[in-house]
């Protein structure tokens, strides 16, 4: 009788630590995830920034891309009205919610279906999803190729997770969610897509899900949308075609690294002693927390419970901003995720030895080591070092781990593990995170830092920005209107860098969104994309000049299409660039100038020109 009162009381207080350890993992949850949306109104970056926003606002302006993340986000934009804190935060929440999804898909594959049991899967599901959200590492949280890739990869692997060989409901919406993933890798990146598709076939012959019908509905999906997304971007397959034909021909000619030679190959990552380091005691102290929190003996359950408790704690303090950590600006900092995957690893060899029942199929190993490949799948393609562009989707690597120990959540002992695990992602998260927000990409002080409220592009779009930056875009909206600029006004960007100036002007970008500088093709990839354009466009165009500037291209430029400095050009506005802004340190002159030509003069000088070439 004592012993089953002694069984029942133990029972009770370990059903009280699990939930403590839920009320942990839920309030962990709950604040990085407000911390994180409420820094979308810090910030902005003068170059990828723009280019992203110029794309997605008007995307139908351009008649070549290598990518069309601007299509497919332009709705979001309408229905946000522009308002970039608005599109960062559904960029994030989408992010977010894809994961959650994905993971809660991976532990559904458990016996689980107690309702207590279904509760504490959803919020360790929602505990894991955060690591995602160290894609914004970099700060650069503005809907892109990249995210879109991102989101893609997500859906891809939802359907990988849930397809079967067999025609039940379930696996046919596995299926459709492959070719969705699969035909909106390709509208963000079609290198990723390529290689996305590869991975998602060999994955499905090796664990014998592949059945040939539903494979073709997933080719059907995928095709269906490519299909429907040419009607409406370009009005045919063929001027689709066409887009992508010459985007990819002009992005090889620029010279930036995007060549099919340069995206076949192996790069080589370089942790300094402090990741390393860093590496090494996350990974004990996260297996360590698991492994005593699932430990049936009293102290070593509660120095796993304590462990648990500190990964909280440095959760708060830290969003709280009650002291600031920082662990380097390493190239490959990001890489600190495999502390998590290497202590479930560490996990699941002493599982085999303490655990009865404890066993991984084969079929668990297959996931895995796919969902490892996938961050390098994330970087094909790109001209960064493929470790570092990965380190980006490093929850891919928390979810191979994950997926060798998902079964197991139906365990009532084992699943103890997983919300130390999951706190110790967090921590990692926010370490990861805040690192960036202390040193936003190509800005020059941290986003805490930045208080000065400034419109952006559609009215009531509010951002806080540094000083600095502030100045820069009031003094460049004040003297343009004061010269005559006029939303909606069609300016060419010679800067090689502002495409955000133009964006916050509220003009439209002529020829690209961005007109890269700096690059050894640079220039003729501006000529031959400023020759796409029709002369009646070109004619009333204004210029965005910066005179020796480090990325500016040439005034000759203007003689493709009959133009000509300063015959043809009236400045009317000029002001100095910020510091850091481009990344370059010193302060730049930038001038505005208006065509003095009628426009039908100037169409016609463009259309001799053109018709003598």
């Amino acid at each position: 009788m004592q012993a089953t009162e002694t069984k029942a009381v133990s029972s009770t207080n370990s059903r009280s630590w699990e939930a403590c350890l839920l009320i942990f993992l839920v309030i962990s949850t709950v604040c990085i995830l407000g911390w994180l949306l409420t820094y979308s109104h810090h910030g902005l970056e003068f170059s990828d920034e723009g280019y992203y926003l110029v794309w997605i606002s008007n995307p139908f302006n351009y008649d070549w891309s290598t990518t069309q993340f601007g299509f497919i986000y332009h709705p979001l934009y309408l229905l946000l009205d522009g308002n970039i804190a608005r599109l960062r935060q559904a960029n994030i929440l989408i992010v977010f919610f894809l994961t959650w999804l994905l993971v809660d898909a991976l532990f559904r594959k458990s016996s689980l279906d107690a309702s207590r049991a279904v509760s504490q899967r959803l919020v360790l599901s929602s505990g894991f999803a955060i690591v995602s959200l160290t894609y914004f590492t970099n700060w650069l949280p503005t809907p892109s190729y990249n995210s879109l890739g991102l989101q893609a990869m997500l859906i891809t692997a939802l359907g990988l997770v849930s397809a079967k060989a067999t025609r039940t409901s379930s696996s046919i919406i596995g299926w459709v969610l492959i070719g969705l993933g699969g035909g909106l890798a390709f509208m963000a990146k079609p290198p990723l897509a390529a290689a996305l598709g590869g991975c998602a076939i060999i994955y499905m012959l090796l664990s014998r899900k592949f059945n040939f019908f539903l494979a073709s509905i997933a080719m059907g999906v995928a095709l269906a949308l490519l299909v429907l997304s040419a009607l409406i971007i370009d009005g045919s397959i063929y001027s689709f075609v066409a887009r992508l034909r010459v985007g990819a021909e002009l992005s090889a000619l620029v010279g930036a690294g995007y060549s099919l030679q340069q995206i076949f190959r192996i790069d080589e990552f370089n942790l300094n002693d402090r990741e390393a380091l860093f590496i090494g005691f996350l990974t004990a102290a996260s297996f360590c927390a698991a492994y005593f929190t699932c430990a049936t003996h009293f102290l070593l359950r509660t120095v796993g419970i304590a462990l648990s408790i500190v990964f909280l704690i440095i959760c708060v303090i830290t969003i709280l901003g009650v002291s600031v950590y920082n662990i380097g600006g390493g190239a490959f900092k990001g890489l600190i995720i495999w502390a998590i995957p290497f202590g479930i690893v560490l996990l699941c060899l002493t599982s085999f030895l303490s655990v009865p029942h404890f066993k991984i199929n084969i079929g668990q190993c297959v996931l895995s080591l796919t969902l490892v490949a996938f961050p390098h799948v994330f970087a094909f393609g790109t001209n960064g070092n493929y470790w570092q562009v990965g380190s980006y989707v490093g929850i891919f690597w928390l979810l191979s781990g994950l997926a060798l120990i998902a079964p197991s959540i139906s365990d009532n002992n084992m699943r103890k593990a997983f919300f130390p695990l999951a706190l110790a992602a967090q921590v990692i998260t926010v370490l990861l995170l805040q690192t960036g927000l202390e040193n936003p990409y190509r800005q020059t002080q941290a986003l805490r830092l930045s208080n000065h409220a400034v419109e952006i592009g559609r009215p009531g779009s509010l951002l806080l920005l540094s000083d600095g930056y502030a100045n820069y875009v009031n003094e460049a909206i004040t003297f343009a209107n004061k010269g005559g600029l006029e939303p909606g006004t069609p300016i060419i960007d010679l800067t090689g860098q502002s495409p955000t100036l133009i964006y916050a002007l509220r003009a439209i970008s002529v020829g690209y969104p961005w007109i890269a500088g700096g690059y050894p093709g640079s220039l003729e990839v501006a000529r031959l994309g400023l020759r796409r354009v029709p002369c009646v466009k070109l004619a009333p165009a204004w210029l965005l000049l910066e005179p020796d500037g480090p990325r500016a291209l040439p005034g000759d430029l203007l003689k493709s299409f009959g133009g000509a400095l300063p015959e043809h050009y009236q400045v009317v506005a000029s002001w100095y660039t910020a510091e850091g802004a481009g990344s370059f340190q010193v302060r730049r002159h930038q001038q505005l100038l208006r065509p003095l030509r009628s426009e039908s003069e100037a169409t016609q000088a463009c259309e001799i020109i053109r018709a003598g070439t």
